[in-house]
């Protein structure tokens, strides 16, 4: 029966409970992990040897060193870059007479940082943060500072 146009009611007087679904009970979601050979190699050898890679390995250790910089050349670099690493440090540290821009940060970053520099393209990568405004005139006095 029907009351004033709400919703069914179960039988007289009765009321539906609220939160019933019908359908089967809520299961846990259980991951399973899928079958990964790699991880059973001890329990199923190979049928057949594993491939001979000495020649692909030969041909990457050559070409690495064909794109590697020679110790000397990183060694040279290397020095330059501590070189004016220190000069810039020194002008945070005492600025003295230089007044045309107040350095704030100085970092290496880029290839050389990293390891990744490769041959023919030498170059270490220095960043100068300025608490100023960095002017023409500015960064031209700091590079003639740094020379």
């Amino acid at each position: 029966m029907r009351g004033r146009g709400g919703p069914p009611m179960g039988g007289r007087g009765g009321m539906m409970r609220p939160n019933f679904r019908p359908g089967p009970p809520f299961r846990a979601f259980i991951p399973h992990i899928p079958f990964d050979l790699v991880q059973c190699e001890n329990v199923f050898p190979r049928a057949k040897p594993a491939p001979e890679e000495k020649a692909c390995t030969e041909a990457l250790l050559k070409r690495n060193t064909d794109l590697t910089p020679t110790a000397q050349e990183q060694a040279s670099v290397l020095a330059l870059v501590s070189k004016i690493q220190t000069i810039l440090d020194n002008l945070v540290v005492t600025p003295g007479a230089f007044e045309a821009a107040q350095i704030e940060e100085v970092r290496q970053v880029g290839s050389f940082k990293k390891g990744t520099m490769m041959t023919g393209h030498n170059v270490a990568d220095i960043v100068v943060l300025l608490k100023t405004l960095p002017t023409k005139e500015a960064v031209s006095a700091l590079g003639s500072k740094v020379q």
